[in-house]
């Protein structure tokens, strides 16, 4: 029998009941209630008034079920009374309630369940006696509790703030945003680059000095031709003249021979001119696939010089994707994750970053208690 109940007082206790009942306006209160009532305006704190506070406490949580029902007080047997302390109190509370009144090594109507859940199925309880909650969980619940909370916790938590996040985050470095920051990055270094730069950084400032001296010298051929095509010009007047000069002396024939070479001098000076007018137009035709080249220049310098620097951006961002968005960047794990450079393996974090011997700092305040009871393990966990 419960050594806080002496069963020879039940009329005393009854009498008390039927005060209580009374003091309240004959309306059922909770055991809490009753509790910070007994404590705190009858200040039942010690020695026999504790002990009458807990066999009230007792009767009231087992026999009252409305308060203005004195008649049923009255029935209360002694029989009625020592059957339920000495067989059957466990009958009148959840195995979970009785698991926490083991530990605690209190009355089991001393824990009030709290009406919510902690993390899963587990059962809140208050320890009148303390103030103190605590959560109690079947050895079938306490592994989704667990799985919750740490949902929860990682849920709850800046990326920043969880322990070892780096080794969980995945790059992808052939994301649309990281191809995007790559492009951005060689943008912003071309935009500081004269066109001398770009050639000299290219390697292109050798070539546009040789496509423009290639040029400048078929520029200078073509002003050697022509003056040679002019001398040309006026050697055929010099020649047309002495032929007509010819012919009006040649009456009688004296002058065919000469008039003769002469004319044949003329055509072969007439050739030599359009040969030179030929090689006008092939140089012409060089000078320009040469100006197009120059013209081209600097777009191909661009090109050249944009993809080697892209070559090594991602060279570097590939020796260490994550540690040159965070230090060279200064992007937060958060942003990397919300901009798309990369992943959070949320459940293989989940997986390795919690151990089962954690759970008592996390599902409660520190210590896991486990007990065996009626064949069930149970976990118990203050609040």
């Amino acid at each position: 029998m419960e050594e806080f109940f002496d069963i020879e007082k039940l009329d005393k206790y009854k009498g008390w009941l039927k005060k209580i009942n009374k003091y309240f306006n004959y309306n059922r209160v909770s055991i809490t209630k009753l509790w910070t009532f007994l404590t705190e305006q009858l200040s039942f704190n010690e020695g026999q008034y504790y002990d009458l506070k807990l066999a009230l406490m007792f009767l009231y949580d087992n026999f009252i079920r409305s308060g203005n029902d004195d008649d049923s007080i009255d029935m209360i047997e002694y029989v009625d009374v020592e059957r339920l302390l000495v067989d059957g109190l466990d009958t009148n509370y959840e195995d979970k309630q009785m698991v926490l009144s083991e530990l605690l090594v209190i009355p089991a109507f001393l824990l009030q369940e709290q009406g919510y859940n902690h993390y899963g199925d587990g059962l809140i309880f208050n320890n009148l006696t303390s103030g103190l909650d605590y959560v109690v969980y079947d050895e079938d619940e306490v592994d989704a509790a667990y799985d919750e909370w740490k949902d929860n916790y990682v849920s709850d938590s800046y990326l920043e703030d969880l322990y070892d996040i780096e080794y969980y985050i995945d790059m992808d470095m052939d994301s649309y945003s990281m191809r995007e920051l790559i492009e951005t990055q060689v943008d912003d270094m071309m935009v500081d680059y004269s066109e001398d730069e770009i050639l000299e950084r290219s390697g292109y400032d050798n070539v546009k000095s040789k496509l423009m001296e290639d040029i400048e010298n078929f520029n200078q051929r073509l002003v050697d031709i022509e003056s040679e095509i002019e001398d040309l010009n006026d050697d055929i007047d010099t020649i047309e003249s002495e032929i007509e000069d010819y012919i009006n002396d040649n009456d009688e024939g004296d002058y065919d021979d000469e008039i003769e070479e002469l004319e044949y001098s003329l055509e072969s000076i007439r050739s030599e001119i359009s040969d030179k007018e030929s090689e006008m137009e092939d140089i012409e035709s060089q000078k320009e696939y040469k100006q197009d080249e120059l013209d081209n220049v600097l777009e191909e310098a661009t090109d050249e010089l944009k993809e080697t620097i892209e070559s090594d951006i991602t060279h570097d961002i590939e020796q260490d994707p994550l540690d040159y968005l965070t230090s060279y960047m200064g992007f937060s794990y958060s942003d990397i994750i919300e901009y798309g450079y990369g992943d959070f393996e949320r459940d293989r974090y989940i997986e390795n970053m919690f151990e089962d011997y954690e759970r008592g700092d996390n599902l409660g305040t520190g210590t896991e208690e486990e007990i065996d009871y009626e064949g069930v393990t149970y976990f118990i966990y203050e609040l």
